[in-house]
């Protein structure tokens, strides 16, 4: 990326408060992002006076302008489909679902997928909310009813594609989060240092998103 000059800056001082940043960057030779990117580092910002405008594309209380008045429904507006219900685009026909139709792709009840959390789940019925965590279902059908709130089932070897019910291990979200710490699974040393490295790259993130995102979108 090339270095703004003192003329390019002089520009965009002079020109960005009062003039659309598109219009700015065609005159600069630069992307619209970096403008607005530039302005923000800077402290250059819009004027009231160009918000307040046409040129900001802002909707305006109170206020019309001619494309908002060309593209309003008139009073004896009628719409192009009136008295047309059920009409379909002609050529559709091939691709509407028949009365009684099954789409491919449902899967079948007892069907097995990966939910998001690497987990399995099992399809229990049709319809909405159909799908289970597996090992909530083993659960289930071992004790009568599903893990109450505030526990988790923990997998003992570690293997969530393994939900055998000796595999199984009821615990309180507190326990489980102690047997997830850092300081609970490396040793203080190396904890200590995956602490460290959180923290800087926390600073990191914060610093570069206060150097880059614009304080305003125009």
């Amino acid at each position: 990326m090339t270095r703004w000059t003192e003329a390019e800056m002089f520009l965009l001082r002079e020109l960005y408060p009062d003039v659309p940043a598109l219009d700015v960057a065609a005159l600069l030779g630069r992307r619209v992002g970096q403008v607005h990117q530039t302005a923000a580092r800077h402290g250059i910002r819009k004027s009231a006076s160009f918000f307040a405008s046409d040129l900001s594309a802002r909707i305006q209380r109170g206020q019309q302008n001619a494309p908002m008045i060309s593209a309003r429904f008139g009073a004896n507006h009628k719409p192009w489909n009136t008295g047309m219900k059920g009409w379909s685009a002609p050529g559709t026909e091939a691709t509407r679902f028949k009365p009684g139709s099954t789409p491919p792709n449902r899967q079948q009840v007892g069907a097995l997928r990966i939910n998001s959390d690497g987990q399995l789940d099992i399809k229990l019925y049709d319809g909405l909310r159909s799908w289970v965590q597996l090992h909530h279902y083993v659960w289930f059908l071992e004790h009568g009813e599903w893990p109450p709130r505030g526990f988790v089932l923990r997998f003992r070897d570690g293997d969530v594609h393994n939900p055998a019910i000796e595999n199984l291990q009821l615990i309180t979200r507190r326990e489980n989060m102690r047997l997830n710490s850092v300081h609970t699974i490396y040793p203080p040393e190396l904890a200590r240092l995956i602490q460290l490295r959180g923290a800087l790259k926390r600073q990191i993130n914060h610093r570069q998103k206060s150097l880059t995102s614009p304080k305003e979108t125009q």
